[in-house]
């Protein structure tokens, strides 16, 4: 493959659509308020995007040769990238729908370089030309293509599925795209003079809505909250069906396969030895349903926008223990912790409610009727009780893991060599009761990832220390 190949002619009109949607504000200004001179500027800026988009496409190309990836790119700047295949980090296959009505494929190649932006090769390739260079680059002629009969594949159920939707963090989701979608309309109606805000609130009548009694205020927000919650689980299964469809997970020889996808199909191959990490991730009904969403650290996979790191999308504990075994088993969790001591209680409750109180007192002078947002005290408590409950550090010769946060806990295992420092901070009161936070920075597919852990027994950091291979 030693002549240069370019991007598929598809990308140059996937690039036009996409300036088109960064300026979409400028074009609807020009296309509402249309007049000889703003019409001739919509026009240039058409064909410059074209033109543009035209030249990119030509002016980026990659060949192999031997056993080196070259990549150009560049418009008015040359860019070269000489990527050793040994040195492949992360290689995502995928194709949206787009992409299948022109029956290509996006190849993401990703080195796990410290300079991200220039580590990353993003090619779009018709199906054979991609599907060829993806086996050149795994080296899948005899080594690593193994048939999905030879190793065990972990299929991710429709019920699985189902759980993952129902179990997600569906509230805040809806709340988002709430406010994602006002923004939205917010600019586009400030185009006919009209304001969003004055039109919602003659739909809702704040006015009447203040002038009720508390009672019957709690009463509408604990209807207007069934509404939205059942509104967004609804979404969130549609969602997670169609992105998870055909979920599944396998090992093949030295990497990790993931492919799941519908509309938009997904296929990951990960370099076993770069997976730096296995994180678990639980909200409250997670934690009681003894649910766990199931992640991996690795250097190009999961840092794109909306991209998750997922390594399978729920699991119970015993489902969890069969997949590290077979996928992982250098991560085996380590269960057995060390948890923030007894005499921390306080530290984790008493400073949160105390800048709670003082908040909600002065919110509630101006506006008396905030006096309702007290009711969110208990909330806080609790918030702070887990965190307590969920702070804790294990640790062996080859692996450490760490469990934090309060509705949202979460439980990481890193390998002791992928952990680039460690550190302890303590205040006052920590010194006092002997613990510290401890901070963590790991190789993570942002290149570094931090933990922190609160107020755990000061005496471990040495007996940490010394896990550290120097």
């Amino acid at each position: 493959m030693r002549e240069p190949i370019r991007n598929h002619i598809s990308s140059v009109i996937m690039n036009v659509f996409k300036t088109i949607k960064e300026f979409i504000f400028l074009y609807i200004i020009i296309i509402v308020r249309p007049n000889p001179g703003t019409l001739f500027v919509l026009i240039v800026l058409f064909i410059l995007t074209i033109v543009f988009s035209f030249i990119k496409w030509y002016k980026t190309y990659f060949y192999i040769k031997e056993d080196t990836l070259i990549y150009e790119t560049g418009l008015f700047q040359k860019k070269v990238l000489s990527l050793s295949m040994d040195k492949i980090a992360t290689i995502d296959f995928s194709q949206n729908l787009i992409q299948k009505i022109f029956n290509t494929y996006r190849l993401k190649i990703d080195s796990g370089s410290t300079q991200a932006k220039e580590s990353e090769i993003d090619i779009v390739l018709k199906k054979s030309i991609a599907i060829n260079t993806k086996d050149i680059l795994l080296k899948s002629s005899q080594e690593d293509n193994l048939n999905t009969t030879n190793a065990t594949v972990f299929k991710a159920s429709f019920k699985e599925l189902f759980l993952t939707a129902i179990t997600k963090n569906n509230l805040a989701l809806g709340i988002g795209i709430f406010f994602s979608l006002s923004a939205f309309l917010d600019d586009i109606l400030k185009l006919f003079n009209i304001e969003f805000k004055d039109t919602l609130y003659s739909y809702i009548k704040l006015e009447q809505v203040i002038k009720q009694s508390i009672p019957s205020l709690i009463v509408s927000m604990v209807k207007v909250f069934l509404i939205v919650w059942m509104l967004c689980i609804v979404l969130s299964i549609i969602g997670t069906i169609i992105k998870f469809y055909d979920f599944k997970v396998y090992k093949a020889k030295e990497h990790i396969r993931i492919e799941y996808g519908l509309i938009s199909t997904k296929s990951y191959s990960l370099p076993i030895n770069n997976v730096h990490a296995l994180i678990l991730k639980q909200n409250l009904l997670k934690q009681k349903l003894g649910l766990y969403n199931v992640e991996v650290s690795s250097i190009g996979y999961g840092n794109e926008e909306k991209e998750e790191a997922i390594l399978y999308p729920i699991a119970n504990k015993k489902l969890l223990n069969t997949l590290i075994s077979e996928l992982l088993p250098e991560l085996q969790i380590q269960w057995e912790v060390s948890s923030a001591p007894k005499n921390t209680l306080s530290s984790f409750i008493v400073v949160p409610l105390i800048i709670s109180i003082t908040a909600l007192s002065i919110i509630t002078l101006i506006f008396n009727k905030a006096a309702i947002l007290f009711l969110l005290l208990p909330l806080i408590i609790i918030s702070s009780y887990l965190n307590y409950r969920n702070s804790a550090i294990g640790f062996n010769n080859k692996i450490l893991t760490s469990i934090s946060g309060g509705f949202n806990k979460t439980i990481c295992t890193v390998k002791i060599s992928s952990i680039q420092s460690l550190s302890i901070k303590s205040n006052y009161f920590q010194r006092k009761k002997k613990v510290g936070t401890y901070i963590i920075d790991y190789y993570a597919n942002k290149l570094v990832d931090i933990i922190e852990v609160k107020n755990i027994k000061a005496s471990l950091f040495e007996e940490i220390g010394s896990k550290f291979d120097y």
